[in-house]
């Protein structure tokens, strides 16, 4: 079992469909009235369409911030451009434009996927006898960017929850919960979500901000499911919903009922660390303990 992949909800989909159509629209409006007739650059460069489809549709991910899309495209043109009046239009050149884009991506932090295409095209029309000039870059590339960044955030000013760039979102869900408090509540930090990130060692398309709404956004499930002292009762199992060796299943076998301060739960550890293990622990402390309660399943322990 993996992630389930999230789909968009409607009004978001919908959102992506008007602001693309509008967007590309008006760019396009942009580049008629602004390029000379009879010069032999491309109205369009076909990349944007690219880039529209993941500033529109992904506004929030990294790949789709303003540096990433200006830097992108300018460096992966430059670098098309050079390749182009170095060793002209072929299959070498083509090669080698693609991948020095990438790296000058890397280097410049400003991965963008259509960037690629920038550089190719630049190829490609050497291949077939065109060099670009090295206004290229100016026009039409930059004629094509710049507005759609400006265009992104006019465009999507209208849904809160898609405000462009990232850290002009705004979140509509609760408020998150306070740094100290969330760190007694989760069994996991936001570093620990960072570092796991970093083991990773892959490029995904998730800024910070995204990476700390992901973080509270799991802190509030968690504090959702919380296991309260009014809940536990007597003979049932409980999870503390860790993974790895950290996860166990307990068993209150008995408890105390002499004072709500002094209550007691006795508990046997039944799977998972500590196994076996029969402890006194305050009702307080077992209900901070336990994420959820859990029954066995015919192979294994299932969330009741």
């Amino acid at each position: 079992m993996g992630v389930p992949a999230h789909t968009p909800s409607w009004r978001d989909q919908f959102a992506a469909v008007m602001t693309s159509a509008i967007g590309i629209g008006i760019v396009a409006w942009i580049a008629t009235q602004l390029i000379q007739p009879g010069t032999h650059n491309p109205l369009l460069i076909a990349s944007i369409g690219a880039t529209a489809v993941l500033v529109f549709a992904v506004p929030h991910g990294a790949l789709s911030q303003p540096w990433a899309v200006f830097g992108g495209h300018t460096i992966s043109a430059l670098v098309g451009l050079t390749i182009a009046h170095t060793l002209g239009g072929g299959i070498l050149s083509a090669a080698l434009a693609v991948a020095l884009a990438i790296g000058a991506m890397h280097l410049g932090k400003c991965i963008h996927p259509p960037g690629g295409a920038t550089a190719l095209s630049v190829i490609l029309a050497a291949h077939d006898n065109t060099l670009l000039p090295w206004t290229f870059v100016l026009n039409p590339v930059w004629l094509n960017v710049v507005p759609i960044i400006i265009l992104t955030y006019i465009l999507n000013l209208p849904f809160p929850w898609r405000r462009y760039p990232a850290n002009m979102h705004t979140h509509l869900a609760a408020q998150p919960l306070k740094t100290a408090q969330l760190e007694q509540e989760m069994s996991f930090t936001e570093k620990h979500l960072a570092a796991a990130l970093d083991e990773i060692d892959a490029m995904i398309d998730i800024s910070d901000d995204q990476l700390q709404q992901v973080y509270h956004a799991l802190a509030r499930q968690q504090e959702d499911t919380h296991i309260t002292e009014e809940k536990l009762q007597l003979g049932a199992h409980y999870s503390n919903g860790l993974s790895g060796s950290e996860w166990a299943v307990r068993q209150i076998i008995d408890s105390s009922e002499a004072s709500a301060r002094k209550q007691q739960i006795i508990y046997k550890t039944i799977a998972g660390a500590n196994k076996g293990e029969i402890r006194v622990m305050p009702r307080k402390l077992f209900a901070a303990w336990a994420r959820y309660e859990v029954r066995t399943g015919t192979e294994r322990w299932e969330r009741v």
